[in-house]
Order: structure tokens, then C-alpha cells, then sequence
């Protein structure tokens, strides 16, 4: 069977924990960011520190909303579910408001800017949306990962999802912000004057090397990427 794996790289020199690491043992992974449909764009920080761009919406008058389109379902259903996976952030520093998400159209879940670190909610279909931290800035904002797992009984093959987020009516500038990051396998590499020590052998560090990588097939296919 082959898997296609997405890397996400966290900071430099950062441990990464798995027990916070979402089970995919029984779902595909599938890039859950392709291309924007609507929203404002902006740029700002994330946990990748090469992803900036990023759509932003605020949960204002309860009319800010952005809409993209995730990777295409793999053509063949081989587990029980399929996740979409996106790089996120979420700002409660303004206060406490509420974000809903459409897939497809249909209202599916309602979730909180509300200083969380981690969270999931269950639909009644069997689906799930969760979000895992990986850096908190200066202002005490949220940025991660959003997971989107639905059963494959639901999912279109080779077709992708269109999501859509829109901020309540809460007449706060708190925020959410989909990061128009593909979360994919290919990465480019530069050296750097840096050597470790991996299994007695003695190697030059590449850029991306020097960063903890987490593969989302977790634990099983863990690897390193090597120069």
C-alpha cells in the first residue's frame, strides 16, 4: 500500500510530543489546504516560520467568513476515515468568540477562540474537528494544526472539500486564520555550519534538519529526513 505522509516542521531545536498528537491509525492523511475560494488575505507568524500568507476573518458582525479548497480525496479508500490537515491560528487576546465551519456547504461544527491548547469536538455523523498547539506568541494567541476527520462512507473519491469558516456575531476583533501553507512531502534544504552525531555517524545539518519533524502517521512510520 502506498502512504503519502505530510511533514509538518515545527521550531528549531523543539521537542515534539506525541501523546498530544491525534491517533491516525485508522484514517488517510489528505493536505487539507489547496487553493483560497474567498477571504481577506494577510500575513503574519505561524509554528512553520516559512508559512506567512495566510486568510484572515473576525468575529465582528457575524458576516466575516473565508472559504478554500483542501487536496483531492485519495482515489481509493483504504481506512475507515479520511483527515484533512491545516495549519491554523486562533486569537482570543480580544476575548472569548465562536468560529463555525461548513464543509460543503452543510454547517458542521462550532468551535472557540478561547485560549485552549488543544481541543476536539465529534460530530453526530462520526466526524471530528480538533486543534493541537504549537506556539503560543507574545499576545497569548493559538498557533497549530486543525484536523478535520471524516468517515470515508462520507468522502467523495479524488474529490476535494470545500471549507468554509465565519466569525459569530461577538463584535470582537478576535480572530482565526487558515494559512495558505500546502502541507506537503517536498522541502528544500540549505546547509548549515552545524553537525550532529546520529547513530555514530557525524553529518552536516540541512535547514530543515535542524527543525523537529513530525510525520503525521504517528508512531508507527516516524523517520527522519536526511540530506
Amino acid at each position: 500500500m502506498k502512504t503519502t505522509f505530510l511533514t509538518i516542521f515545527l521550531g528549531c531545536f523543539c521537542l515534539v510530543n506525541m501523546a498530544q498528537t491525534p491517533d491516525f491509525s485508522d484514517t488517510q492523511i489528505v493536505n487539507g489546504y489547496s487553493q483560497k475560494i474567498s477571504g481577506d488575505d494577510f500575513s503574519y507568524r505561524s509554528s512553520i516560520p516559512v508559512a506567512k500568507e495566510c486568510l484572515l476573518i473576525r468575529a465582528t458582525d457575524g458576516n466575516s467568513s473565508l472559504e478554500w479548497e483542501t487536496s483531492p480525496a485519495p482515489g481509493k479508500l483504504e481506512n475507515d476515515f479520511v483527515t484533512f490537515v491545516w495549519l491554523a491560528g486562533l486569537g482570543s487576546s480580544p476575548g472569548r468568540a465562536r468560529f463555525d465551519l461548513q464543509v460543503n456547504g452543510e454547517d458542521k461544527f462550532s468551535f472557540w477562540a478561547d485560549g485552549a491548547n488543544s481541543w476536539e469536538i465529534k460530530a453526530g455523523d462520526g466526524s471530528q474537528l480538533s486543534f493541537q498547539k504549537d506556539l503560543i506568541d507574545q499576545n497569548g494567541d493559538r498557533f497549530g494544526f486543525m484536523y478535520l476527520k471524516i468517515p470515508s462512507s462520507k468522502v467523495e473519491k479524488g474529490k476535494s472539500l470545500r471549507l468554509k469558516v465565519t466569525g459569530g456575531k461577538f463584535e470582537k476583533t478576535s480572530w482565526y486564520m487558515t494559512f495558505k501553507f500546502a502541507l506537503e512531502t517536498s522541502v528544500s534544504l540549505k546547509s548549515l555550519p552545524a553537525v550532529s552525531e546520529i547513530n555514530g555517524m557525524k553529518k552536516q545539518l540541512g535547514f530543515w534538519e535542524c527543525c523537529i519533524s513530525k510525520i503525521l502517521r504517528l508512531p508507527k512510520f516516524i523517520s527522519i529526513i536526511n540530506l
